[in-house]
């Protein structure tokens, strides 16, 4: 996670949150891996800061709403520290919402088109290896963008999609096929 906004200022409220939903091998077996990383207050020496919070799906068939739906749902991802380093050993049980496909007012909102959420499920249909990079000023929610694209799929694909809210320096081996790149930052003019 790279900070847009230097920590400890006011503009520090609009560094993007990076959701992430990303499919990795582990002992031959795929892992559903869903991951919120933010900016997090000064720590007690006055650096900056950052929060994570990741979780292994275990059941994603269960969860047919998808990924994004989920990551969005209250309280199910941690965005605030206690001071207390941990691991959570209590399986949480989501729920078993349907989503069907709607309009796409967030991308009417965010674009003055909503279906540019079709574009990107269309492109995913039609080749699901095809990278494609959504290029977006701090302060877009694109978390929600994704969840209305995502719903725009068949509810047995959703969890086929992995996707990045904000692409910035993601280890060589986490591929996403969905990748939010901040307007005007360094990895814009690498997509």
């Amino acid at each position: 996670y790279r900070h847009v906004y230097p920590a400890g200022t006011p503009e520090a409220a609009h560094n993007p949150v990076n959701f992430g939903h990303y499919v990795l091998r582990v002992q031959g077996r795929s892992q559903h891996v869903l991951s919120r990383v933010s900016d997090c207050p000064l720590d007690h020496t006055g650096r900056s800061n950052k929060i994570g919070h990741h979780m292994v799906v275990d059941n994603p068939d269960g969860i047919p709403a998808g990924p994004a739906w989920l990551m969005q749902q209250p309280g199910w991802m941690i965005d605030r520290w206690d001071g207390q380093v941990t691991t959570l050993n209590t399986v949480r049980r989501a729920p078993n919402s349907k989503r069907p496909a709607g309009v796409c007012t967030g991308w009417k909102q965010a674009t003055g088109d909503a279906g540019w959420a079709g574009v990107l499920a269309e492109a995913f249909q039609k080749n699901p290896d095809r990278k494609v990079f959504v290029i977006y000023k701090p302060g877009t929610n694109l978390l929600a963008l994704f969840e209305e694209a995502l719903a725009l799929l068949p509810a047995s694909r959703r969890w086929d999609v992995t996707f990045s809210t904000y692409g910035a320096a993601l280890p060589a081996t986490v591929d996403c096929v969905w990748n939010g790149v901040i307007f005007g930052s360094q990895e814009e003019h690498l997509s």
